[in-house]
């Protein structure tokens, strides 16, 4: 491996780092993900993250508080691990990358002006629903 790409890949890792492992507004991690900060082009295993709160079945609400972690793994008994910061904060799971991205990705896409509380509501009904809200 040459020198050059064990610089790019760190990086690239650190560049990850910046997004995971942090506390976020809603709204303030929506605006990453619009910036598309959180991904790399191909696969990267270090911009896997997931979303975390306490949302007490409610959904995502304006000014909620987020954590961007590390995913939920599945043990051999498919059960599933939970990383610990997330059990130490007692916190729930809420969304995978993905899927997050896919409704901010199509929301953004059908109208690129569209809100922070048109945005959280299609966060919660692809969650209700699993289907995406129509913002055109």
């Amino acid at each position: 491996m040459s020198a050059n790409l064990i610089v790019t890949t760190h990086i690239f890792n650190l560049a990850a780092m910046k997004f995971k492992y942090k506390t976020y507004k809603i709204e303030d991690f929506i605006d990453i993900v619009k910036r598309k900060i959180d991904r790399v082009e191909g696969y990267d295993p270090d911009y896997y993250y997931h979303i975390y709160g306490n949302d007490e079945g409610r959904g995502f609400v304006p000014g909620m508080q987020i954590y961007v972690g590390d995913t939920v793994e599945v043990n051999d008994d498919d059960e599933e691990i939970y990383p610990p910061e997330v059990i130490e904060r007692k916190l729930s799971s809420l969304y995978s990358c993905g899927t997050f991205q896919d409704v901010i990705d199509l929301a953004m896409r059908q109208n690129n002006s569209v809100s922070h509380e048109k945005l959280i509501e299609c966060l919660n009904y692809y969650s209700n629903h699993d289907d995406f809200l129509d913002v055109a």
